[in-house]
């Protein structure tokens, strides 16, 4: 009777030690092995993530690089309009060939370059004052070709039309146009 109750108790002495070495390891070696394998679960969601963000960002570089021809002459034509040096021959060349079809303009006057801002992405602009003398349909026509037409940028600063005597403007009018010829400052090296 002894060696049944004792091979009892070591049964339930091996089930109990058995229960335990299994909790030990659940906690000590497979619990962590599940929080590494879902940290690192996470980290693979994240670079997946993060992968298909940067996918959609290349696709829209290389959606840009497939337009850089366009964006070229983009930046040839801001460049143009925004030159470096004053290159005030070229613009004053381009308003006359630009009047030879109106004929209005009778006189150009060029003055001292005014120096802009320290930091400012132009470095001086050249006041530049246009005198025309005609009727209203070639002012409108000398003004859309300063605005819109010859590549230079040029702000204007003031406009004053006189009647040449009339009261309408139907007639022959003197009209001054008071503008700025920007410079852009060279790019930095």
């Amino acid at each position: 009777m002894g060696t049944g109750h004792a091979g009892r108790l070591w049964l339930i002495g091996g089930a109990v030690a058995a229960v335990v070495l299994v909790a030990v390891g659940w906690f000590f070696l497979i619990s962590p092995a599940n929080g590494r394998t879902a940290g690192l679960t996470g980290q693979t969601e994240t670079a997946r993530t993060k992968v298909a963000s940067l996918q959609h960002h290349l696709n829209e570089l290389q959606a840009q690089s497939e337009r850089l021809p366009e964006y070229q002459a983009t930046l040839k034509n801001d460049q143009a309009a925004l030159p470096t040096t004053a290159s005030l021959s070229d613009f004053l060349r381009s308003l006359q060939l630009g009047d030879d079809s109106r004929g209005a303009i009778t006189g150009i006057t060029v003055g001292q370059p005014l120096e802009r801002a320290a930091g400012a992405t132009m470095d001086f602009a050249l006041p530049v004052t246009v005198s025309a003398t005609g009727k209203a349909p070639q002012f409108d026509a000398l003004l859309d070709y300063l605005q819109n037409v010859q590549p230079r940028a040029v702000l204007i600063k003031n406009v004053q039309l006189a009647s040449d005597g009339g009261t309408t403007l139907d007639g022959p009018a003197k009209l001054t146009v008071s503008l700025e010829l920007f410079v852009a400052a060279p790019p930095a090296k």
